[in-house]
């Protein structure tokens, strides 16, 4: 006979595993103020608008 499971097992069970990539990238999200530092970058970003540019 197979012992009950718990909902907590069930729960964990329908979870996929959190990669070390994956909690890296949750932790540079938290640290890092992305819309101050993108603000400080687009005036020197180059817009494309002349040679040839990477994006299809």
């Amino acid at each position: 006979m197979h012992p009950q499971r718990s909902f907590a097992d069930v729960e964990y069970d329908g979870q996929p595993r959190q990669t070390r990539r994956e909690r890296f990238l949750q932790r540079m999200d938290a640290l890092v103020p992305w819309a101050q530092l993108e603000a400080r970058i687009r005036p020197v970003y180059p817009t494309g608008e002349r040679g040839w540019t990477l994006t299809p």
